[in-house]
């Protein structure tokens, strides 16, 4: 039997960034990853979709150890070591009220033993898209903020 830490494994951004080369350390499509993610990001999304986590901000990636900015593939990484199957990630195309359904039954799911099995290159798909919306979200709450801020301003 595992320990909770070994069933850990470990997310570099540079597996989803769609900016780096396939050399570099990238896993998925172009096309399926997103441009410069970082550990603050995939801790979050995996946060929000129910796991314990654990970011690493002082690892890098073994291709990119060494290199410095002026250098070809530069990327300031870090790691975090996510249980990714102890966790029901939700599908690419979920909606809003899909994945808040799938958080909210978790607990349930690894009692039952339901959890969906996946591999990690799917994971890492998944994780994209979930960077994906968190950013459009970020983008959605800091135009409301500033309308706000706006709206503030014009009152005095």
């Amino acid at each position: 039997m595992l320990t909770e830490e070994r069933r850990k494994s470990c997310i570099y951004p540079v597996y989803i960034d769609s900016e780096i080369g396939i050399e570099a350390g990238r896993r998925i499509s172009k096309e399926k990853g997103v441009p410069h993610p970082n550990i603050k990001e995939i801790f979050d999304v995996c946060q929000a979709w129910g796991a314990k986590c654990d970011p690493e901000p002082l690892k890098s990636h073994p291709r990119v150890q060494g290199r410095t900015p002026k250098t070809p593939n530069y990327y300031n990484g870090g790691r975090i070591r996510v249980p990714y199957t102890t966790i029901n990630v939700p599908k690419v195309d979920a909606t809003k009220e899909e994945v808040d359904a799938l958080v909210a039954n978790l607990e349930q799911c690894r009692l039952d033993g339901t959890i969906e099995k996946i591999t990690k290159r799917e994971f890492l798909v998944r994780l994209a898209e979930g960077i994906r919306r968190y950013r459009e979200q970020k983008k959605l709450l800091a135009a409301e903020k500033s309308k706000a801020n706006d709206k503030g301003k014009k009152k005095k």
